[in-house]
């Protein structure tokens, strides 16, 4: 209701779009308050679990990775890799520095790894919950 009531003393806030490239996650967190600037992108090591390469994001301070694809069956494809908790992707068995957490609409898998509940918030009104990782 807080939400409904926010939208309206602002005026309807844009629907997230379809989630189909890093521009697109861009633009949306932004409509939802964050500040974000691309940081080029992950070096092809970095997350070779996946079939793309990821672009870096700095959305409200926090480092976010988004996985474009070409089609949603190839995001699909490599989120079905990631295991329920995300500690396990395909043979790859990850620590990671914070709790990950996983989400994925149409041809975009994105990675948000911390806990910033601004961050989370924002990227759980423009892509769901998440898929694996913490909820």
């Amino acid at each position: 209701m807080a939400v409904t009531l926010l939208g309206c003393a602002h005026g309807t806030p844009p629907a997230p779009s379809g989630q189909s490239s890093a521009d697109s996650l861009s633009r949306d967190l932004q409509a939802q308050g964050l500040a974000v600037t691309r940081s080029g992108m992950a070096p092809a090591d970095a997350f070779p679990f996946f079939t793309v390469r990821a672009a870096r994001l700095v959305a409200g301070g926090e480092d976010v990775n988004a996985f474009e694809y070409t089609t949603a069956a190839l995001a699909a494809a490599d989120a079905a890799k990631v295991s329920p908790s995300g500690s396990v992707i395909g043979a790859s068995q990850v620590t990671w520095i914070s709790p990950p957490r996983f989400y994925r609409k149409d041809q975009l898998i994105v990675l948000y790894v911390g806990t910033n509940v601004t961050v989370v918030s924002a990227l759980e009104i423009v892509m769901g919950k998440p898929f694996a990782g913490a909820s």
